[in-house]
């Protein structure tokens, strides 16, 4: 790239900071009430149409009404519906339970008794949500005959959402093709099987069988691009997803794979934290912000503040200073990598975890031995235990995490 070319890319990248710093000053004003990611989206959409209470498809929904009268809730809940959850929709709840209940009316009528989804509505492609039981998805699996291999890994992400009630409503549906076999939706068929609990999925049916060869094949948006639209206010980096992974994995969950949901909802319980440790030591691997955040979570930035500004400032106080012996390690390890050996991004947070914990006792550390023992344990919802040194006072001066330079 060129010298102009890179003045220019740089100018247009300030310009995209103010407007961002611009709409976060905008909207903050809402921002403590954010608790889930439907109460950010709900908020920077209204933002984007410039009104503060009310959305243009309210307009329509009469409209709609008069064209198709659609399902409304209930004045008697049915006893054998289960309850719809605090963070879903009462009427799309309550809809796809009716589309439930009319699936399997089909099934008990139909003397052959084909599966649920072999009764389609009409004759062309439509999509709508139906609650499936883990019997109904369990069926669903008996007509999969061309589809990817199983990732459990992402099941179990799955799984979770369920359980959790994070499970998000997207456009994006199971498909029945027009073979009355499934050709997209097995890993969510396989979480609600092992979650041992039904949850409202959006299902298509008649999608010509050829359509699997363009199934999947959109570009797929990176989730720190996704963070961005909840947290509008932070610049994210490539750094900010991994670093919340860091951070919830610690050293008893590296097998897992946190969901985007999950992720989503670190970031709200940690959020300033953040922000913080990805401005403060920016040049550094996830792995080692990561045992940064769980350290100022612990002992707060009284005690930690220190370590950072040495890495940060490459200033140390003498020979057994174990920021200084842990800067020599990584930069080693860095040289080493590209020559001889790949060193695995655990074996830099255990690291991190020895000079931290030095730093902490305030012992001497002219090298450092990789610690087998974490900072701290998640309790849940991610939450610190509460025998933790800093009593909940993380931060020095109350406005400290912020900024909005990350």
């Amino acid at each position: 790239m060129s010298k102009r070319n890179r003045s220019r890319q740089k100018r247009l990248m300030e310009v995209r900071r103010r407007e961002q710093a611009a709409l976060a000053r905008d909207i903050n004003q809402g921002e403590d009430t954010d608790k889930s990611i439907g109460d950010a989206v709900r908020r920077l959409n209204l933002h984007k149409m410039n009104s503060t209470s009310t959305s243009p498809m309210d307009n329509l929904k009469p409209v709609i009404h008069n064209l198709s009268e659609l399902p409304n809730v209930p004045a008697v809940w049915p006893k054998e519906w289960p309850a719809c959850p605090a963070s879903c929709d009462i009427n799309e709840w309550s809809r796809a339970l009716e589309n439930h209940d009319y699936y399997n009316l089909c099934v008990t009528k139909d003397k052959d008794a084909k599966p649920w989804f072999q009764y389609p509505r009409v004759a062309y492609q439509y999509s709508e949500f139906v609650y499936i039981t883990p019997e109904m998805a369990q069926q669903l699996l008996e007509y999969n005959p061309l589809n990817r291999k199983m990732k459990l890994i992402h099941v179990e992400g799955l799984k979770r959402d369920i359980q959790n009630h994070r499970w998000l409503q997207t456009h994006e549906s199971i498909a029945i093709n027009k073979l009355g076999n499934m050709h997209d939706g097995q890993h969510r068929a396989v979480a609600i099987i092992k979650a041992e609990t039904g949850w409202p999925l959006y299902v298509t049916w008649n999608v010509p069988p050829e359509g699997v060869y363009a199934t999947d094949s959109g570009d797929k948006r990176p989730i720190n691009e996704k963070l961005g639209f909840l947290f509008p206010d932070l610049k994210m980096t490539h750094k900010t997803a991994a670093l919340c992974r860091s951070m919830m994995w610690g050293l008893q969950n590296r097998g897992v794979r946190y969901t985007e949901s999950e992720i989503a909802a670190f970031m709200f319980k940690h959020k300033r934290l953040v922000n913080w440790t990805m401005h403060s030591i920016r040049a550094y691997r996830s792995d080692l912000q990561a045992v940064i955040g769980k350290a100022m979570l612990w002992w707060g930035e009284e005690v930690i503040g220190l370590f950072v500004e040495r890495l940060r400032t490459v200033q140390f106080v003498g020979e057994g200073d174990p920021a200084k012996a842990l800067y020599l390690w990584l930069q080693n390890a860095k040289q080493q990598g590209r020559r001889t050996s790949y060193v695995s991004p655990i074996i830099y947070y255990k690291k991190a975890l020895a000079a931290i914990h030095a730093h902490a006792a305030g012992r001497d550390a002219k090298r450092i031995t990789a610690k087998e023992r974490d900072i701290f344990e998640w309790l849940p919802g991610w939450d610190v235990p509460q025998d933790a040194p800093s009593n909940g006072e993380i931060f020095i001066h109350a406005d400290e995490g912020v900024t909005t330079e990350v």
